[in-house]
Parts: structure tokens; C-alpha cells; sequence
């Protein structure tokens, strides 16, 4: 049996004896979760930009934003439970999943819940591996480039426990790769993927959806587990305990990725053509000389 899966059952078997750390981290967890009050609403399509994306809404667009499809759906955990979980800044809580080794991302959607008016920022980071304080990295861009992104929202209405959504579109050399070690249970590679409140704005409270396994390709690899680290890993954070809520509502969030097209296109170089170049020049060279003699 792997770390990841032991872990896993030592934790239930601390659960089921009511062993007092474990209850500690499961009542914490608990007292992190509120149920949603308002609608949740799709925030449409956007590209991110170097630097973080910022986002303006207008409330007077909501319920006529068309969530726009593209691309196959690889991992799909969207299915609501009417709750969210508050994160206060200075946290980070880390989800679990897996999916083939390359798999190439290009877009993904996120879902949270505010009850702000005007603005809120929140970062998500993809990471190799995942669960039980076993991260070994964050997933990179073909650019080079850390998938952690920084996202603000402008122009929310206040006025109750709002739920959103909005699609994330990458540049393709932005796209990143799922890759790294399998040390759990499941098929596929571990990666996780985390959530971070950078900025509640007006607002008490701010967090992902508490979210099932939509349909399609569902969610494999989620379990009902999430790490926290407090501060966040990129802000030098310490793992704080793999918490859950208790068996209801799943401790899984809001998260569906969608594949893109790697960009396998490159522009050719001297070094590597340099001697067909110099033939075709020394030919038209050869074919102009010509000419000028008849």
C-alpha cells in the first residue's frame, strides 16, 4: 500500500476513535464552511494575462454570460453542494487529483463565493503531487513559467453569499503539463491544485465552492481530504494538517480542467537548416547570373 493510501487510512481509523488531534483538525475544518445564499453566476470566458488577470464585471450582464465550450473536458469537479468554505487571507488549502502523465492543460474553471461589493483577488497554483504535506513542486508552462495564477474580480454587487464561476483561457505557451510522480492509489499522475484569498475586499467572506464530480470525465483522484498551509507555500507557509468536514460536505472544491493543444510549433533556425538555406540561396544566385549573361 502506498504513503499517500496508509495515510489515508490512518486518518479514518483516527476519525472513527475520536483520536483529539484529528477531531481538532475536523472541527477547525467545520467551523470553515458556510452554506451559499445567492445564485451562482457564470462570469464568462477570459484570457490571462502575464502578471495576473483582472476581471470587470457588470452585475446588469448576469444570468446572459454564455459559459462558451471549447476543448474536451479532462477533469471535471463542478457539481455544487450549496456550500462554500471561507479562507481567510494568509491561508492556502491544497485539492487532489489525478489525470495521465502529459496531459496538457489550456483552460480551466474556477468557482468561489463572495459576498463583497467591488473587487476581490485570490491566486490558484498547480502542483505536483498533492495530499499530506507531499508537494514537490509547482506545474510548469511550456514557456517555463509557474501555473500559479492571480486573479481579481471587479464589479461585484454585495448584497448576499454570491456564487461564480469563470472559465480561464491560456496563451498557448502557457499551457501547462501535468507531470510528476504517482505514489497514491489511483491511476494517473498526482497534482493538486490550490486556493489562496489574496484580497476580501468589503467583504466577511470569500472562498471556493464545495463542489462533487460533474459528468463526463468526472473527477479522478479527488478525495475527501484537503491540506492547509498557513501562511501560503509562495509567502514561505508551513503545512498546517490534512483536515476534512466531517463527511459532509465533501472536502473537495470547485476545479475543472479542460485540454488544449500543446504548441508544438517552432520557428526554424539557421543551425538547423543552415546548409539547405545556403544551397537554395547559391542556386538562386546561380540561376540570376545566368540570366544576366544571355
Amino acid at each position: 500500500m502506498s504513503r499517500k493510501s496508509l495515510l489515508s487510512a490512518a486518518f479514518a481509523l483516527s476519525m472513527l476513535l475520536a483520536c483529539s488531534g484529528i477531531a481538532t483538525a475536523q472541527d477547525a475544518a467545520v467551523n470553515e464552511i458556510q452554506q451559499l445564499t445567492g445564485p451562482i453566476i457564470h462570469l464568462g470566458t477570459h484570457t490571462y494575462t502575464p502578471g495576473g488577470l483582472h476581471i470587470q464585471v457588470n452585475p446588469e450582464d448576469f444570468g446572459n454570460i454564455p459559459e462558451i465550450g471549447g476543448g474536451t473536458v479532462v477533469y471535471d469537479n463542478t457539481t455544487g453542494t450549496g456550500f462554500f468554505s471561507n479562507r481567510p487571507p494568509g491561508q492556502e488549502i491544497v485539492d487532489s487529483a489525478d489525470l495521465p502523465d502529459g496531459t496538457n492543460v489550456g483552460e480551466f474553471q474556477i468557482g468561489f463565493v463572495s459576498d463583497a461589493v467591488g473587487s476581490v483577488t485570490m491566486r490558484y497554483t498547480f502542483y505536483q503531487t498533492n495530499l499530506f504535506d507531499s508537494i514537490t513542486g509547482i506545474l510548469q508552462g511550456h514557456n517555463g513559467s509557474d501555473a500559479q495564477f492571480v486573479i481579481t474580480v471587479s464589479g461585484l454587487p454585495g448584497g448576499g453569499l454570491f456564487g461564480f464561476t469563470v472559465n480561464i483561457v491560456l496563451e498557448p505557451e502557457d499551457h501547462f503539463v501535468i507531470t510528476g510522480p504517482d505514489v497514491d492509489a489511483f491511476a494517473g499522475t498526482d497534482w493538486g491544485w490550490s486556493y489562496a484569498s489574496l484580497d476580501i475586499g468589503t467583504g466577511t467572506a470569500l472562498g471556493p465552492l464545495i463542489t462533487t464530480p460533474g459528468g463526463g470525465p468526472g473527477a479522478p483522484g479527488s478525495e475527501d481530504l484537503f491540506d492547509r498551509y498557513d501562511p501560503p507555500l509562495a509567502d514561505g507557509g508551513t503545512y498546517t494538517n490534512t483536515f476534512n468536514f466531517g463527511g459532509f460536505p465533501v472536502a473537495a472544491f470547485h476545479m475543472q480542467l479542460i485540454e488544449g493543444v500543446a504548441p508544438f510549433f517552432t520557428i526554424p533556425t539557421l543551425s538547423e537548416y543552415g546548409l539547405g538555406l545556403m544551397v537554395l540561396l547559391l542556386m538562386g544566385a546561380a540561376v540570376v547570373m545566368m540570366r544576366r549573361s544571355v
